[in-house]
């Protein structure tokens, strides 16, 4: 990430430190420079996948909201709406939201159905996004260089190498990036593009000025990409802090992104989980819902300005409802908490916040929303985005020069017996 050539040339002078990382950056780059590439494109193509499924998924439903300051249904009076509606079906989980044009939405094993929280009437029900297997491939390539089955194990290793060295191109880009003399004559060239250029001065202007104001956001979202990829550097995230190390229960997800609650893994909904096939339709025990009016109530009062409240079903009639609360926009962990509130009683039996926890994991719950740039809303998604997109520039830049470097050193050799001889 060097300004121009002339600074180029000055860098080759500026010691060995200097030399050995500008080598290193380059090399660095040519080896990695395709899966980068890959992972860059793709990200930017995953960078609104949230928001665009969830489109797709109430675009067709035609809910109308009751009129103003109408009072939503109780909980478990909603259930019963539904169950009236659906004969057979068991409700596994309920979520209700605070925006009043949202509908509600129900669990029925793998169904979701949106109902009316006003009258209980089922709007529709939420059918996959037709952009759900755009997302998957490029998230099988973001992940995995698109392998498949046994064959993601090697993907994985390739794309997590790549990341790691896009980490170290992008630290010590910063380094190279800073001119030998720090005067706002140096500092200029390379902190905005520059017009007229062409050829490699134009490469140098754009490697460099899309380097230095990419560089927070890469940091953080490339930063946060090693922590999920090694369990080495997810752990250094906890001893660092002075935090324990959880211990890994069975093996990791194979499915969608790590540390995603999208994963497959077994679990409420999942195969094999609480809501799982067959659950809300007889194929396993029923959930008693008796109680939830009043610890729905408690949950409500918890969080001021809470967003969203999800609750999932237990057939066991001794075990507390568990709620998660959410007052951001689903992206956001420090925005969550879980609640326990005794089914019998209505009191709170556990409430366990963001700021609950260690420092450790909560920069670890941090780094998978940080690598998304969901954990600072719409806009953090959009400067990740960006910054992503410049990263594609950037390793065409980075390749581009490369090349032209070398041309000129083929031009070199080809041309100094030539010299010699007309000096001779």
């Amino acid at each position: 990430m060097l300004a121009d050539p002339c600074r180029y040339r000055q860098a080759l002078k500026g010691g060995n430190v200097r030399k050995t990382f500008f080598w290193l950056h380059l090399a660095t780059g040519l080896v990695a420079g395709v899966v980068i590439l890959i992972m860059c494109v793709t990200g930017v193509a995953l960078t609104y996948e949230r928001q665009i499924n969830a489109w797709f998924e109430h675009r067709d439903l035609h809910y109308q909201p009751s009129s103003p300051g109408s009072p939503r249904l109780p909980a478990e009076d909603l259930l019963s709406k539904v169950k009236e509606q659906r004969e057979g079906a068991n409700p596994s989980s309920l979520v209700l939201f605070a925006n009043v044009n949202q509908p509600a939405e129900v669990g029925l094993g793998r169904q979701t159905v949106l109902v009316d929280p006003y009258n209980g009437a089922i709007a529709g029900e939420r059918v996959p996004s037709p952009a759900a297997g755009f997302f998957r491939v490029m998230e099988d390539w973001h992940r995995w260089f698109g392998a498949t089955n046994e064959n993601r194990t090697v993907g994985k290793a390739l794309m997590d190498g790549g990341n790691f060295i896009f980490f170290f191109i992008v630290l010590s880009g910063l380094y190279l990036w800073f001119p030998r003399k720090m005067t706002w004559q140096h500092f200029r060239p390379s902190l905005w593009f520059r017009r007229g250029l062409s050829g490699k001065a134009r490469d140098w202007n754009w490697h460099n000025t899309i380097g230095v104001w990419s560089w927070v956001p890469l940091v953080l979202v490339v930063g946060s990409g090693v922590i999920m990829s090694y369990q080495w550097a997810n752990d250094l995230v906890y001893t660092a802090t002075g935090s324990p190390i959880p211990q890994l229960k069975g093996p990791p997800p194979i499915k969608g992104k790590i540390g995603d609650a999208k994963g497959k893994a077994k679990g409420p909904g999942g195969p094999g989980g609480p809501g799982g096939p067959g659950f809300g339709f007889g194929g396993g025990p029923p959930a008693n819902w008796d109680g939830l009016n009043a610890a729905f109530a408690k949950a409500e009062r918890q969080v001021e300005g809470w967003a969203s409240i999800r609750v999932q079903g237990s057939g066991n009639v001794n075990a507390p409802f568990n709620f998660s609360i959410d007052s951001g926009d689903g992206g956001q962990p420090q925005s969550r908490g879980t609640l326990a509130v005794n089914r019998t009683t209505g009191e709170v039996e556990k409430w366990s916040d963001f700021s609950s926890q260690s420092l450790g994991a909560r920069l670890r719950s941090l780094a998978r929303f940080t690598h998304t740039g969901e954990s600072l809303g719409f806009w953090g998604q959009t400067i990740a985005g960006l910054a992503t997109a410049g990263g594609t520039v950037m390793v065409y830049t980075g390749i581009a020069l490369s090349v032209r470097r070398w041309y000129a050193w083929r031009k070199r050799r080809r041309d100094t017996p030539e010299v010699l001889e007309n000096v001779a």
